[in-house]
């Protein structure tokens, strides 16, 4: 048997709290809050046989309800104990979940990030390999000291959502949970919600210098984000909102990215977009029957594909390339 070049572990939107079971907001799905800690339990258990070499956690490790019951740090420290005891680095990615719980700093005290304050990032996993760990969240309106939506900074966020959300610029931001954000909103405009982030202009221009650099270097590209970046494999609700302008760049390298893989979206999707490129996003723990007791999985890099296994929930999916 081919021995894969390197092998991570993958999950995205654990969601942890020590609460009963409850619904998501529209109350469309049912959450499992509580039942996440025995999903996540498994899947340390099996990178560890795996022999993994690092993991990657897509972001909205614990849930925001734990910021309302004052359990944010005491839900955080638990799980980030059983991330550290899988004995390889993870990379945790910034999702509205973190933010809504903790303020930046927080962060990067427990790991996202580099040591610089910067929540985006490259790096190696072996030679002629690159990960971006993308930031979604770079700008948002829950980057302030109220961890929720309605009480945002004046930024360039704000600016957006209620240019292109009319449920959003009929109210102060302080009455927006009186309104339904998604009525009447078209397709190219549902992502233009209080829950989704963008980039920025800074981070893209990044982006753009890592992927120029790469292809230069004849390297493969792995695009990690928590926020889904193609409604191919989301929904138009849940994508960054200069999502787009993101995969604008992506496509400039089509044989240079290989996957984007994501979370966010609890219902996972993949879809190969119109240069090629497979977007995957990762089903949810939080929102997994507790009847199905896994929501994971492992990605086996090899020199011509990914071989991403699913367990439980997670279906599994092969990637090609030349």
């Amino acid at each position: 048997m081919e021995k894969p070049l390197f092998k991570f572990g993958i999950i995205a939107d654990v969601q942890y709290a020590d609460l009963p079971k409850g619904t998501n907001y529209d109350k469309s799905a049912v959450r499992y809050y509580r039942e996440t800690l025995g999903k996540m339990d498994r899947a340390v258990e099996w990178w560890k046989e795996e022999n993994v070499g690092f993991v990657l956690s897509l972001g909205d490790v614990i849930d925001g309800y734990n910021k309302q019951y004052n359990t944010e740090t005491e839900a955080l420290e638990m799980i980030m104990e059983k991330f550290d005891s899988v004995g390889v680095k993870h990379h945790q990615l910034v999702g509205n979940h973190e933010l809504l719980n903790f303020p930046r700093d927080t962060l990067l005290s427990h790991g996202w990030g580099l040591p610089c304050g910067q929540l985006y990032y490259t790096f190696e996993p072996s030679p002629g390999w690159k990960v971006l760990v993308l930031n979604s969240y770079e700008i948002s309106v829950i980057q302030h000291t109220d961890h929720n939506y309605h009480n945002p900074p004046n930024n360039e966020v704000l600016k957006m959502l209620q240019k292109n959300n009319k449920n959003l610029a009929v109210l102060p931001p302080g009455r927006w949970n009186e309104t339904n954000w998604y009525s009447g909103l078209d397709t190219e405009h549902q992502r233009y919600l209080p829950y989704n982030g963008m980039f920025g202009e800074v981070q893209l221009k990044w982006v753009k210098a890592e992927l120029a650099e790469a292809a230069g270097k004849g390297e493969r590209v792995i695009v990690c984000s928590h926020t889904p970046v193609h409604h191919g494999a989301s929904n138009h609700c849940d994508i960054a909102m200069d999502g787009p302008e993101l995969v604008s760049l992506l496509h400039k390298h089509p044989s240079t990215v290989v996957a984007v893989l994501c979370g966010h979206n609890h219902n996972g999707g993949r879809c190969v977009d119109e240069a090629g490129i497979r977007h995957i996003t990762f089903e949810s723990p939080l929102e997994t029957d507790p009847s199905v007791p896994d929501c994971s999985a492992v990605a086996d890099v090899f020199p011509d594909k990914i071989s991403i296994r699913g367990k439980g929930s997670v279906p599994s999916t092969e990637i090609f390339f030349k």
